[in-house]
Protein backbone atom coordinates (compact mmCIF):
# COMPACT_ATOMS: atom_id res chain seq x y z
CA UNK A 1 0.00 0.00 0.00
CA UNK A 2 1.54 3.40 -1.03
CA UNK A 3 0.16 6.80 -1.42
CA UNK A 4 2.79 8.22 -4.10
CA UNK A 5 1.67 6.90 -7.45
CA UNK A 6 5.62 6.74 -8.25
CA UNK A 7 5.82 4.60 -6.08
CA UNK A 8 3.23 2.44 -7.43
CA UNK A 9 4.73 2.53 -11.15
CA UNK A 10 7.92 1.68 -9.81
CA UNK A 11 6.85 -1.61 -8.25
CA UNK A 12 7.46 -4.80 -10.54
CA UNK A 13 4.61 -6.70 -8.58
CA UNK A 14 2.42 -4.42 -10.45
CA UNK A 15 1.16 -5.35 -14.12
CA UNK A 16 -2.14 -3.44 -14.53
CA UNK A 17 -2.74 0.00 -13.15
CA UNK A 18 -6.57 1.21 -12.85
CA UNK A 19 -6.53 5.02 -13.23
CA UNK A 20 -10.31 6.05 -11.75
CA UNK A 21 -9.41 9.97 -11.07
CA UNK A 22 -10.93 13.10 -12.39
CA UNK A 23 -10.92 13.48 -16.01
CA UNK A 24 -8.07 15.96 -16.07
CA UNK A 25 -5.44 13.63 -14.58
CA UNK A 26 -5.73 10.75 -17.27
CA UNK A 27 -3.85 11.66 -19.57
CA UNK A 28 -0.96 12.18 -17.26
CA UNK A 29 -1.73 9.37 -15.21
CA UNK A 30 -2.05 6.72 -17.93
CA UNK A 31 1.00 8.08 -19.87
CA UNK A 32 3.07 7.61 -16.97
CA UNK A 33 1.60 4.13 -16.63
CA UNK A 34 2.49 3.07 -19.94
CA UNK A 35 5.80 4.26 -20.54
CA UNK A 36 6.88 2.41 -16.83
CA UNK A 37 5.59 -0.89 -18.99
CA UNK A 38 2.39 -1.13 -16.77
CA UNK A 39 -1.09 -2.25 -18.75
CA UNK A 40 -3.84 0.28 -18.19
CA UNK A 41 -7.47 0.53 -17.55
CA UNK A 42 -8.46 4.16 -17.63
CA UNK A 43 -12.00 5.87 -17.13
CA UNK A 44 -13.61 8.17 -19.36
CA UNK A 45 -12.91 10.15 -21.29
CA UNK A 46 -9.35 8.93 -21.70
CA UNK A 47 -7.84 12.42 -22.34
CA UNK A 48 -8.68 15.81 -22.57
CA UNK A 49 -7.64 16.75 -25.99
CA UNK A 50 -7.09 15.46 -29.17
CA UNK A 51 -3.37 15.63 -28.71
CA UNK A 52 -3.06 13.84 -26.01
CA UNK A 53 -4.67 10.73 -26.97
CA UNK A 54 -2.80 10.53 -30.23
CA UNK A 55 0.47 10.54 -28.30
CA UNK A 56 -0.78 8.16 -25.85
CA UNK A 57 -2.23 5.98 -28.11
CA UNK A 58 1.23 5.68 -30.34
CA UNK A 59 3.07 5.37 -26.12
CA UNK A 60 0.93 2.60 -25.80
CA UNK A 61 2.03 0.64 -29.52
CA UNK A 62 5.26 1.94 -28.70
CA UNK A 63 5.74 0.10 -25.38
CA UNK A 64 3.82 -3.38 -26.31
CA UNK A 65 1.07 -2.49 -23.33
CA UNK A 66 -2.51 -3.19 -23.62
CA UNK A 67 -4.61 -0.15 -22.59
CA UNK A 68 -8.53 -0.53 -22.04
CA UNK A 69 -10.46 2.67 -22.05
CA UNK A 70 -13.83 3.25 -20.71
CA UNK A 71 -16.54 2.31 -21.14
CA UNK A 72 -16.60 -0.41 -22.99
CA UNK A 73 -19.69 -0.54 -25.67
CA UNK A 74 -17.78 -2.66 -28.06
CA UNK A 75 -17.97 -5.92 -25.48
CA UNK A 76 -21.54 -6.15 -25.75
CA UNK A 77 -22.30 -8.74 -27.76
CA UNK A 78 -25.64 -7.40 -28.63
CA UNK A 79 -24.40 -4.24 -30.34
CA UNK A 80 -22.76 -6.74 -32.86
CA UNK A 81 -25.82 -8.58 -33.61
CA UNK A 82 -27.68 -5.20 -33.75
CA UNK A 83 -25.32 -3.74 -36.87
CA UNK A 84 -25.67 -6.89 -38.54
CA UNK A 85 -29.24 -6.10 -38.08
CA UNK A 86 -29.00 -2.65 -39.46
CA UNK A 87 -26.82 -3.91 -42.31
CA UNK A 88 -28.89 -6.20 -43.58
CA UNK A 89 -31.61 -3.65 -44.17
CA UNK A 90 -34.11 -5.03 -41.27
CA UNK A 91 -35.36 -1.58 -40.81
CA UNK A 92 -34.49 -0.08 -44.28
CA UNK A 93 -31.97 2.98 -44.33
CA UNK A 94 -31.52 4.72 -41.09
CA UNK A 95 -31.60 8.51 -41.03
CA UNK A 96 -31.85 9.39 -37.66
CA UNK A 97 -30.40 8.81 -34.59
CA UNK A 98 -31.20 10.32 -30.96
CA UNK A 99 -29.06 9.62 -27.69
CA UNK A 100 -30.00 11.93 -24.87
CA UNK A 101 -28.05 11.42 -21.81
CA UNK A 102 -30.47 13.36 -18.96
CA UNK A 103 -28.29 12.93 -16.04
CA UNK A 104 -28.34 14.00 -12.34
CA UNK A 105 -28.59 17.38 -11.75
CA UNK A 106 -30.39 20.36 -9.76
CA UNK A 107 -29.05 22.99 -7.73
CA UNK A 108 -28.40 21.18 -4.40
CA UNK A 109 -26.37 18.18 -5.12
CA UNK A 110 -26.46 14.89 -3.73
CA UNK A 111 -22.89 13.20 -3.78
CA UNK A 112 -20.64 12.08 -1.89
CA UNK A 113 -17.63 13.63 -2.28
CA UNK A 114 -17.29 17.23 -3.58
CA UNK A 115 -18.50 17.33 -6.88
CA UNK A 116 -17.40 20.67 -7.89
CA UNK A 117 -14.83 19.80 -10.51
CA UNK A 118 -17.76 18.13 -12.67
CA UNK A 119 -18.97 21.49 -13.53
CA UNK A 120 -15.24 23.08 -14.36
CA UNK A 121 -14.06 23.86 -17.75
CA UNK A 122 -12.33 20.66 -19.12
CA UNK A 123 -15.18 18.47 -17.48
CA UNK A 124 -19.36 18.56 -17.63
CA UNK A 125 -21.94 16.37 -18.72
CA UNK A 126 -20.82 15.97 -22.37
CA UNK A 127 -17.23 14.29 -21.32
CA UNK A 128 -19.21 12.50 -18.49
CA UNK A 129 -22.18 11.11 -19.85
CA UNK A 130 -22.28 11.55 -23.80
CA UNK A 131 -19.41 9.40 -23.61
CA UNK A 132 -21.29 6.15 -23.25
CA UNK A 133 -24.08 7.09 -26.61
CA UNK A 134 -20.47 8.01 -28.39
CA UNK A 135 -18.90 4.72 -27.97
CA UNK A 136 -21.89 3.11 -28.64
CA UNK A 137 -22.79 4.89 -31.73
CA UNK A 138 -19.01 4.03 -33.45
CA UNK A 139 -19.61 0.87 -32.93
CA UNK A 140 -23.06 0.60 -34.74
CA UNK A 141 -22.23 3.57 -37.69
CA UNK A 142 -18.90 3.80 -37.75
CA UNK A 143 -16.78 7.09 -38.06
CA UNK A 144 -18.24 10.86 -37.38
CA UNK A 145 -17.92 12.87 -40.69
CA UNK A 146 -18.98 16.13 -39.24
CA UNK A 147 -20.20 17.96 -35.96
CA UNK A 148 -21.96 20.86 -35.15
CA UNK A 149 -23.35 21.79 -31.21
CA UNK A 150 -24.46 24.16 -29.23
CA UNK A 151 -23.83 24.45 -25.46
CA UNK A 152 -24.91 26.78 -22.36
CA UNK A 153 -24.52 27.31 -18.63
CA UNK A 154 -27.98 26.65 -17.32
CA UNK A 155 -27.52 27.02 -13.81
CA UNK A 156 -24.62 29.39 -12.88
CA UNK A 157 -24.56 28.54 -9.33
CA UNK A 158 -24.93 25.25 -7.30
CA UNK A 159 -23.94 24.05 -4.02
CA UNK A 160 -23.09 20.39 -2.08
CA UNK A 161 -23.70 20.54 1.16
CA UNK A 162 -24.08 23.72 2.17
CA UNK A 163 -21.10 24.83 0.20
CA UNK A 164 -21.67 26.80 -3.05
CA UNK A 165 -19.79 26.92 -6.34
CA UNK A 166 -19.96 29.03 -9.36
CA UNK A 167 -20.83 26.57 -13.19
CA UNK A 168 -17.42 27.57 -15.12
CA UNK A 169 -17.80 24.96 -17.85
CA UNK A 170 -21.30 23.73 -19.86
CA UNK A 171 -23.79 21.91 -17.95
CA UNK A 172 -26.14 21.60 -21.28
CA UNK A 173 -24.97 20.13 -24.56
CA UNK A 174 -26.63 19.54 -27.78
CA UNK A 175 -24.71 18.41 -31.02
CA UNK A 176 -25.62 17.13 -33.99
CA UNK A 177 -22.87 14.18 -36.18
CA UNK A 178 -23.08 13.15 -39.41
CA UNK A 179 -22.11 10.04 -40.07
CA UNK A 180 -22.67 10.34 -43.89
CA UNK A 181 -24.76 8.16 -46.28
CA UNK A 182 -27.68 10.44 -44.94
CA UNK A 183 -27.21 9.56 -41.59
CA UNK A 184 -27.76 11.96 -38.69
CA UNK A 185 -27.61 11.71 -34.88
CA UNK A 186 -28.60 14.12 -31.99
CA UNK A 187 -26.41 13.93 -29.01
CA UNK A 188 -26.56 15.50 -25.79
CA UNK A 189 -26.26 15.99 -22.10
CA UNK A 190 -27.02 18.17 -19.20
CA UNK A 191 -26.44 18.43 -15.52
CA UNK A 192 -29.91 20.67 -15.27
CA UNK A 193 -32.51 17.99 -14.53
CA UNK A 194 -34.73 18.47 -11.68
CA UNK A 195 -37.71 16.32 -11.90
CA UNK A 196 -38.08 12.75 -13.49
CA UNK A 197 -35.89 12.00 -16.08
CA UNK A 198 -34.79 9.48 -19.05
CA UNK A 199 -32.76 6.61 -19.16
CA UNK A 200 -29.78 8.07 -19.73
CA UNK A 201 -27.98 5.60 -21.88
CA UNK A 202 -30.84 5.60 -24.25
CA UNK A 203 -30.94 5.40 -27.98
CA UNK A 204 -33.25 5.42 -30.69
CA UNK A 205 -32.87 4.70 -34.39
CA UNK A 206 -35.02 5.37 -37.23
CA UNK A 207 -35.26 4.40 -40.09
CA UNK A 208 -37.16 4.49 -43.23
CA UNK A 209 -39.24 1.45 -42.99
CA UNK A 210 -38.91 0.96 -39.47
CA UNK A 211 -37.69 2.29 -35.74
CA UNK A 212 -35.41 0.39 -33.00
CA UNK A 213 -34.92 1.83 -29.37
CA UNK A 214 -33.31 0.44 -26.28
CA UNK A 215 -35.82 -0.65 -23.62
CA UNK A 216 -33.84 -2.39 -20.57
CA UNK A 217 -30.48 -1.49 -19.24
CA UNK A 218 -27.79 -3.65 -17.55
CA UNK A 219 -25.25 -0.05 -15.73
CA UNK A 220 -24.47 1.34 -19.35
CA UNK A 221 -25.28 -1.20 -21.66
CA UNK A 222 -28.72 -1.01 -23.30
CA UNK A 223 -29.62 -5.20 -23.09
CA UNK A 224 -32.68 -5.32 -24.69
CA UNK A 225 -33.70 -3.11 -27.91
CA UNK A 226 -37.40 -3.28 -29.31
CA UNK A 227 -37.40 -3.54 -33.11
CA UNK A 228 -40.53 -2.41 -34.97
CA UNK A 229 -41.58 -2.35 -38.72
CA UNK A 230 -43.93 -0.23 -40.99
CA UNK A 231 -45.74 -3.58 -41.58
CA UNK A 232 -46.39 -4.04 -37.91
CA UNK A 233 -43.72 -6.57 -36.59
CA UNK A 234 -42.53 -6.35 -33.34
CA UNK A 235 -39.71 -8.00 -32.25
CA UNK A 236 -37.35 -7.91 -29.43
CA UNK A 237 -33.27 -8.47 -29.85
CA UNK A 238 -32.19 -9.31 -26.29
CA UNK A 239 -28.77 -9.81 -24.61
CA UNK A 240 -29.40 -13.47 -23.13
CA UNK A 241 -27.52 -14.39 -19.26
CA UNK A 242 -24.06 -15.96 -19.61
CA UNK A 243 -23.29 -14.43 -22.88
CA UNK A 244 -20.44 -11.92 -20.90
CA UNK A 245 -19.07 -14.15 -18.50
CA UNK A 246 -17.93 -10.89 -16.27
CA UNK A 247 -21.58 -9.96 -16.18
CA UNK A 248 -22.69 -12.47 -13.00
CA UNK A 249 -22.99 -12.25 -9.36
CA UNK A 250 -21.69 -10.26 -7.72
CA UNK A 251 -20.82 -7.92 -10.34
CA UNK A 252 -24.19 -7.07 -10.94
CA UNK A 253 -25.07 -4.76 -8.23
CA UNK A 254 -22.28 -2.32 -8.70
CA UNK A 255 -21.44 -0.53 -12.91
CA UNK A 256 -21.68 -4.19 -13.80
CA UNK A 257 -19.94 -2.64 -17.49
CA UNK A 258 -16.73 -1.88 -15.33
CA UNK A 259 -16.44 -5.31 -14.48
CA UNK A 260 -16.51 -6.23 -18.17
CA UNK A 261 -14.26 -3.94 -19.06
CA UNK A 262 -11.41 -5.09 -16.13
CA UNK A 263 -12.20 -8.52 -17.43
CA UNK A 264 -11.55 -7.49 -20.83
CA UNK A 265 -7.96 -6.22 -19.98
CA UNK A 266 -7.11 -9.27 -17.86
CA UNK A 267 -8.28 -11.27 -20.98
CA UNK A 268 -6.06 -9.13 -23.48
CA UNK A 269 -3.04 -9.30 -20.84
CA UNK A 270 -3.22 -13.06 -21.02
CA UNK A 271 -3.90 -13.69 -24.50
CA UNK A 272 -1.55 -10.87 -26.11
CA UNK A 273 -4.43 -9.63 -28.13
CA UNK A 274 -5.42 -6.27 -29.10
CA UNK A 275 -8.48 -5.28 -27.07
CA UNK A 276 -11.65 -4.32 -28.56
CA UNK A 277 -12.05 -1.17 -26.39
CA UNK A 278 -8.68 0.51 -26.72
CA UNK A 279 -6.86 3.79 -27.09
CA UNK A 280 -7.79 4.23 -31.07
CA UNK A 281 -11.63 3.85 -30.36
CA UNK A 282 -11.10 6.59 -27.21
CA UNK A 283 -9.29 8.56 -28.94
CA UNK A 284 -12.30 8.29 -31.92
CA UNK A 285 -14.55 9.89 -28.67
CA UNK A 286 -12.14 12.86 -27.55
CA UNK A 287 -11.59 14.01 -31.09
CA UNK A 288 -15.38 14.15 -31.47
CA UNK A 289 -16.04 15.68 -28.04
CA UNK A 290 -12.96 18.75 -28.78
CA UNK A 291 -14.90 19.20 -32.30
CA UNK A 292 -18.24 19.67 -30.44
CA UNK A 293 -16.45 22.21 -27.73
CA UNK A 294 -14.88 23.67 -31.08
CA UNK A 295 -18.55 24.13 -32.82
CA UNK A 296 -20.05 25.54 -29.93
CA UNK A 297 -17.49 28.16 -29.47
CA UNK A 298 -17.41 29.24 -33.28
CA UNK A 299 -20.67 28.44 -34.14
CA UNK A 300 -19.15 26.66 -37.25
CA UNK A 301 -19.51 23.17 -38.71
CA UNK A 302 -16.57 20.88 -37.88
CA UNK A 303 -15.08 18.51 -40.45
CA UNK A 304 -13.52 15.22 -38.39
CA UNK A 305 -10.29 13.29 -38.99
CA UNK A 306 -7.41 13.23 -36.52
CA UNK A 307 -4.56 16.12 -36.74
CA UNK A 308 -1.08 14.92 -35.40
Amino acid sequence: MTAHYADLLADPAVEAVLILTPARLHFTQALAAVRAGKHVYVQKPMTETLQEALLLEREVARQGVVLVAAPGQALNPLLGRLRDLLQGGAVGTPFWVHAPAPAWGGRELEFGANPAWYFREGAGPFRDQAVYALHLLLELFGPVRRVCAMQTVTVKRRSWSGHPFFVTGPDNVVSQLDFGDGLLATVGAQWCCGGPRAEPFQIGIYAVEGSIESRRYLGAWPITFEVRRTTGETTLLELQAGEVPALTDPHLSFVPHVWADLHHLIECIRAGREPLAGAAKARQVVEIIEAVDRAAETGETQEMGARA
